[in-house]
């Protein structure tokens, strides 16, 4: 589960960090599950953020056109 972790390049060094923290603190492999599923879920929200991101980034485009892409 941490290799996934490391693999994940939208989280910064100090998000990579706590959810290894939160994988090896999990009890049992339900506690795991519930873990890995939040990471997705704060990974994809990451991704969101990024692309958004690189929309405003891009020269050239009106604010309209910039809405829509978001």
């Amino acid at each position: 589960a941490k290799d996934e972790v490391d693999a994940l390049p939208a989280l910064s060094a100090d998000q990579t960090a706590e959810w290894k923290n939160r994988i090896d603190a999990a009890k049992d492999s339900e506690e795991l599950g519930n873990v890995l599923d939040a990471l997705q879920d704060e990974a994809l929200d990451a991704y969101k953020q990024q692309a958004q991101d690189n929309v405003d980034g891009l020269p050239g485009l009106t604010e309209a056109q910039t809405d829509d892409y978001k």
